[in-house]
């Protein structure tokens, strides 16, 4: 098939790449000029294939909502808005939040972002294409009893987890990382991964685009040329209109994050997403002070620490409010004395560089991944959150197997696109 994709991020490069291995001839269409120019310009870089958690948090519940109301200082940040499906979204974000649905939830990301861990491997092999990766792994600390107990059942006993990770005591998480010497008294213990790891993502995204483009001539990349409208007919896409011409295909994938809803108004679809603001502040490593080999995540604060390629990376926090024009100080500065609680006095905080990225996600955290029901050949791949780094070349392969009517390697069904009555 001739197949059209809406978007050279992460998501829609892998999906390129997954396509083209299945037999299909790929058009990439992306608004900005190179790969990787919006969501995943400023992702955090960490694959967390095994420490993975959705947003939606058993804690989370109505009477949550007032700690979130223009809260600086709080992991999730939450500022009201009519008229853009916020309550709509957050309503089923905390419906989704309850113990069966995030359970049910994490259950389908695990299962994906395994078969996701082993093609990643795979990407990594291609001709050309590197990223910096490095399998650093990583210790998520838990500051309450009760829910480090429940992490260290769930890593026995879930299949995808219990060859993947260990079960730390403090002194032995300040054995692997001696950076938490003077932190590790405000928790309890750690959950280990040692096949975790991060990357640079815009050279993942330039050097996977620069081998599509040269190792597979049915790959074409369109950059600098917007996607205006999708034409349907009869139940079907038989056209995608950009700024200077019109393509005709056999199918189109959307994997444009933010820049769904536009496409898809025309034709009377909205979907469950909305935009989650995240921030991220990198710093130069000091040459004497101790290194960070291996990432680190706080499971309560929604915080993260990484080293790659000489820099100390701190990402985090969620905003649930329609995407500001620059970082918001406040949360840089809650941002930055997270970060300064685990460095203490050994890494200079006072002037990093400020990332802010926004991407598109679903209440529940699981991406949308499948054909809508209506339409005979309009597929997504998108709203993965926070997690679509870790879930891209899962979540690509799981694509690709519907649309080549492959075996499908997991269960799809917590993925399906929602039918236009149920939206």
């Amino acid at each position: 098939m001739d197949i059209a994709i809406i978007g050279a991020g992460i998501t829609g490069l892998t999906t390129a790449w997954r396509l083209h291995a299945a037999g299909h001839r790929v058009t990439i269409f992306e608004t900005c000029d190179e790969p990787a120019s919006q969501g995943s310009r400023h992702n955090g870089g960490q694959l967390r294939f095994f420490t993975l958690s959705p947003v939606a948090d058993r804690r989370l519940s109505l009477f949550s909502l007032p700690d979130w109301i223009n809260a600086y200082d709080s992991p999730i940040y939450w500022r009201p808005q009519r008229g853009d499906g916020q309550w709509r979204w957050l309503r089923a974000f905390l419906r989704a939040s309850r113990k069966r649905p995030r359970q049910e939830a994490l259950e389908a990301l695990q299962e994906l972002a395994a078969i996701s861990f082993e093609l990643t491997g795979q990407l990594h092999e291609l001709p050309g294409v590197h990223s910096h990766h490095a399998r650093t792994g990583r210790i998520v600390l838990y500051r309450h009893p009760k829910r480090f107990e429940a992490a260290r059942r769930a890593a026995e006993h879930t299949y995808q987890l219990r060859e993947h990770m260990q079960t730390l005591s403090n002194a032995e998480c300040v054995e692997e990382v001696p950076l938490l010497a003077d932190t590790i008294k405000h928790f309890v213990g750690g959950i280990y991964s040692p096949d975790d790891c991060v990357l640079d993502v815009p050279l993942l995204c330039r050097t996977l685009s620069a081998h599509l483009l040269t190792k597979a001539p049915e790959v074409r990349i369109m950059y600098g040329l917007k996607a205006l409208s999708l034409d349907a007919r009869n139940g079907r896409i038989v056209a995608v209109d950009t700024e200077e011409a019109r393509f005709a295909i056999d199918a189109v994938v959307l994997a444009c994050g933010v820049q769904t809803q536009p496409l898809l108004y025309r034709l009377g679809i909205s979907l469950p997403l909305y935009p989650i603001t995240g921030y991220q502040l990198s710093i130069a490593q000091v040459a004497d002070a101790p290194p960070l080999r291996v990432a680190l995540s706080d499971a309560e604060a929604h915080f993260h620490l990484s080293a790659l390629e000489g820099k100390i990376h701190a990402s985090g926090l969620f905003d649930i409010a329609a995407p500001r024009e620059f970082p918001s100080a406040a949360r840089v500065e809650h941002l930055r004395r997270r970060a300064a609680a685990f460095t203490g006095k050994h890494w200079p905080l006072d002037a990093p560089e400020v990332f802010m990225n926004v991407c598109a996600a679903t209440p529940n955290g699981c991406p949308i991944i499948g054909r809508q029901p209506e339409f005979t050949n309009l597929w997504y791949n998108l709203g993965h959150g926070q997690l679509g780094l870790t879930l891209a070349a899962g979540a690509a392969e799981l694509l690709a197997c519907q649309m080549s009517d492959k075996p499908i390697l997991c269960n799809e069904a917590p993925f399906a696109p929602p039918p236009m009555d149920g939206a």
